[in-house]
């Protein structure tokens, strides 16, 4: 079991449960406290996959993620409560923002991790080379207000997030995802009614050469972290709220050929080196 209490949390493992007796903490079945919370039993043979590598446990919940099952906490003091699947997947994942990101329910992040252990009918494996990307994205749609976005271009479905576009086309070119060998290498949701802020997290997108977020009513900064996509040659971010300055390491991507920032609400100067 796993106890938690009077201001403090006190840890015990027990095979698969745990108590929760904290009113502030919630069981991730049923959302009361104080109740035993089926985990899933697991040890070092990975009992819990079988030989393809599938998850056996009762895991995949549909709806699940609304009852805000805990990711971080047990994961910091007591990873064997979990499946082997969502230690694996969390660990992959928390490399990216850090356990930390996943302990507020309300989070983007949490929220991406959530669906992506619970919800997601796809079902991707620690060892998917797509699973990163399609938590990225996953984190974009709840950073941006996804569920009142003008097309859902079938982002959170069960669809392969390279098919998350409905192949038509905007004055930027093809409209939702586009991959390159299995590889996102174009995000275009133009005057689609992003509101929220831009994903720090879409730097880890290597291969995307195309950013089109223009015509929306997204708020906060530009991520300084967008510097880091390489292959980055068009980063269309104008008409929205965006405010603060242009990050300078923008200036530094080789490949980038058009940046339109026009109509937001920048200050600062433009550097002599541009």
């Amino acid at each position: 079991f796993t106890i938690s209490g009077g201001g403090q949390n006190i840890f015990k493992q027990y095979d698969s449960y745990e108590i929760i007796v904290d009113d502030d903490i919630y069981d991730s079945d049923v959302g009361r406290p104080g109740t035993l919370v089926p985990f899933g039993k697991c040890d070092d043979n990975d009992d819990l996959l079988d030989e393809d590598n599938n998850d056996n446990s009762n895991e995949y919940q549909q709806g699940k993620c609304d009852l805000k099952p805990l990711l971080a906490p047990i994961n910091h003091v007591n990873p064997t409560s979990y499946s082997t699947r969502t230690q694996k997947i969390m660990s992959v994942i928390s490399a990216i923002a850090g356990l930390d990101a996943f302990v507020d329910t309300a989070s983007p992040q949490y929220q991406a991790a959530c669906w992506i252990l619970y919800d997601d009918e796809h079902r991707k494996t620690p060892s998917d080379f797509s699973l990163v990307q399609r938590y990225v994205l996953a984190v974009m749609y709840y950073s941006s207000g996804g569920s009142e976005w003008k097309n859902q271009f079938y982002f959170m479905s069960a669809k392969d997030e390279c098919d998350w576009s409905n192949g038509k086309k905007n004055e930027w070119g093809v409209a939702g995802i586009v991959c390159t060998d299995g590889y996102v290498s174009s995000i275009n949701l133009g005057k689609n009614n992003l509101k929220g802020t831009i994903a720090s997290e879409l730097s880890i997108l290597k291969g995307i050469d195309s950013l089109i977020l223009g015509g929306n009513a997204l708020v906060g900064g530009i991520p300084t972290e967008l510097g880091q996509i390489s292959n980055l040659a068009s980063l269309v971010l104008g008409g929205n709220l965006i405010g603060g300055t242009i990050p300078h390491t923008l200036y530094q991507l080789q490949e980038l050929a058009v940046l339109d920032v026009s109509n937001n609400t920048l200050t600062g100067t433009l550097p002599t080196l541009i």
